[in-house]
C-alpha cells in the first residue's frame, strides 16, 4: 500500500516536468512496457508544459490514489475470503443477508469452559459478529457458536493483565489472550466493531426476526440464536450450548 504512496513525489517539482526530457523518456519507456501510455493521465504527463505540470501531477496523484484504494479493497476481500475457508461450512459467510461483511481479525484465546477447563479456540472477528471455533481433524475449524455484535460487549479483567470479558445475552465468558498487547487489541478493535454493528434508532426493525424462516420465534434469545447461526444447524446449536 504504501509502495504506491511514494511514487508520486519525483514528479512534484513543476520546474523540471517541461525540460527534463530525462524523465519524459522514463514514463514513455515505462508506459511502453505497462500497457498505459494510451491512458489520459499518462498522455498528460508525456505533453505536460510548466503551465500544465500541477494539472497532470494532480490527475496522477488520483490516479494513484485510486489505485491504492482498489488494492486495500482487494486485500480485504482476500483476507475475507481466506479467513472463510479456514472455517467449516464458512462458505455461509459468505452470504451477507444484503449487508456487507468482512473480516477484521483472527487468533487463539483461551476460554474457561462451564466444565473448568481451560480450552484454547479460535477467534475469528468480522464486522457484524464473532465466531469462535476449535480444529477438527480435517484441519477446517469447527464452529462453536456464532455471536451477533450489535449485542455484544467486551470487558477489561483489570487485575489480569491478559484476560478479558466477553459479554452477550446468549453466552457470557471471559478468555485470555496470549500476551497484554494481544488482550489490549482484542479489547480495543472488538469493542470498536461491536459499538459499529450496533443499529442506529432509525434502523430498528422490530419485526426483524419475524421475516426469518421457521416458526415465530417465542423469545428474543431463540431470536438472538436464529440471527447467529449463520453456519450452524439446529441441532448443531443445541450441541454446543455447554461449549
Amino acid at each position: 500500500g504504501d509502495g504506491l504512496g511514494t511514487s508520486v513525489p519525483n514528479g512534484g517539482n513543476s520546474s523540471s516536468m517541461g525540460g527534463d526530457s530525462g524523465l519524459r523518456a522514463s514514463f514513455s519507456e515505462g508506459g511502453a512496457r505497462s500497457g498505459v501510455s494510451d491512458q489520459p493521465w499518462f498522455l498528460a504527463i508525456e505533453q505536460a508544459t510548466e503551465a500544465t505540470a500541477m494539472d497532470a501531477i494532480a490527475d496522477l496523484t488520483k490516479v494513484v490514489m485510486d489505485l491504492r484504494r482498489d488494492l486495500e479493497e482487494d486485500m480485504e476481500n482476500l483476507a475475507f475470503h481466506s479467513a472463510v475457508a479456514k472455517i467449516e461450512n464458512g462458505s455461509k459467510l459468505l452470504e451477507a443477508d444484503g449487508k456487507e461483511r468482512y473480516f477484521v481479525m483472527e487468533s487463539d484465546l483461551v476460554k474457561k469452559c462451564q466444565s473448568g477447563k481451560s480450552v484454547s479456540y479460535r477467534f475469528f472477528l468480522f464486522s457484524d459478529q464473532l465466531v469462535y471455533t476449535h480444529r477438527a481433524f480435517s484441519g477446517e475449524y469447527k464452529v462453536h457458536k456464532q455471536l451477533l455484535l450489535s449485542v455484544l460487549r467486551c470487558e477489561d479483567i483489570d487485575d489480569n493483565p491478559t484476560a478479558f470479558r466477553i459479554l452477550h445475552p446468549l453466552k457470557s465468558f471471559a478468555v485470555t489472550a496470549e500476551s497484554p498487547q494481544a488482550k489490549t487489541q482484542w479489547v480495543r478493535v472488538l469493542s470498536q466493531t461491536a459499538n459499529t454493528a450496533r443499529p442506529k434508532p432509525s434502523e430498528l426493525n422490530l419485526d426483524e426476526g419475524a421475516s426469518s424462516e421457521g416458526p415465530e420465534p417465542q423469545t428474543e434469545e431463540e431470536d438472538l440464536e436464529r440471527r447467529s447461526s449463520i453456519i450452524l444447524t439446529e441441532n448443531e446449536r443445541r450441541s454446543s450450548v455447554n461449549l
